[in-house]
């Protein structure tokens, strides 16, 4: 094989590389087969996981990562990612069957992590004593879903950190007072919009996520 060959067929490889990673390998593949890297993707770059950065004027000072739990594909990937680590856990396999059966519950979860550059550890000091001691009033009235078919649901809970759970959450009805869902899947982008204050810092943050519900469908149905 000359180099002339060689090239080309290295091109072609990383085409097909590229190609393999940029699909939404959750379409076709089923959840057991899933591997390590398959499952970081879903909870961190796929249309359940999102990020917004922070700082001061033009300067990034870290990320606000906002995870649905509520997700059927974000809580598979979990249950996924622990069945790898435990492969001869019979638990963890009943998990995932049960997992794919069960209805969403009525709450929608949005689960909130948050990372710094480097040298900002007062920064994460800062947001990992606020979020560990608010309580819902800090967020009720400033934290809401929006669709672009004009819904607004406020907050209904939050939940801060604790040495059970690692990240806080924030609680959103999923049905309104005639038990009709807010959001179905066929609204154009929904919202994540919240500002809060740190006192101990005395700054204010902000947090503005984009979704796109017509990537937001697993097996059938909307997941959010």
């Amino acid at each position: 094989m000359n180099l002339r060959h060689i090239a080309i067929s290295t091109v072609f490889s990383v085409l097909i590389i590229t190609f393999l990673l940029g699909t939404d390998f959750w379409k076709e593949k089923e959840s057991s087969t899933w591997s390590i890297n398959e499952c970081n993707r879903i909870l961190t770059k796929s249309p359940w996981a999102f990020s917004d950065s922070f700082g001061r004027a033009t300067y990034r000072e870290g990320l606000f990562h906002c995870r649905l739990i509520s997700a059927k594909p974000i809580r598979l990937a979990m249950i996924r990612l622990g069945q790898i680590q435990n492969p001869n856990d019979e638990a963890m396999k009943f998990q995932m069957d049960k997992e794919l059966t069960i209805k969403p519950e009525e709450r929608i979860l949005i689960q909130i992590s948050y990372q710094v550059e480097p040298g900002m550890i007062k920064v994460f000091n800062s947001l990992h004593s606020f979020f560990g001691r608010a309580h819902t009033g800090h967020f009720r009235g400033n934290t809401l879903l929006s669709s672009s078919e004009g819904v607004f649901v406020p907050l209904s809970e939050y939940r801060p950190w604790t040495t059970s759970r690692p990240n806080p959450v924030f609680v959103f009805p999923r049905f309104d007072e005639n038990g009709d869902l807010y959001f179905t899947g066929k609204e154009e982008v929904i919202t994540l919009r919240s500002e809060f204050s740190v006192p101990t810092s005395g700054r204010n943050y902000r947090i503005f996520i984009t979704m796109n519900p017509k990537d937001m469908w697993y097996q059938g149905e909307f997941e959010l």
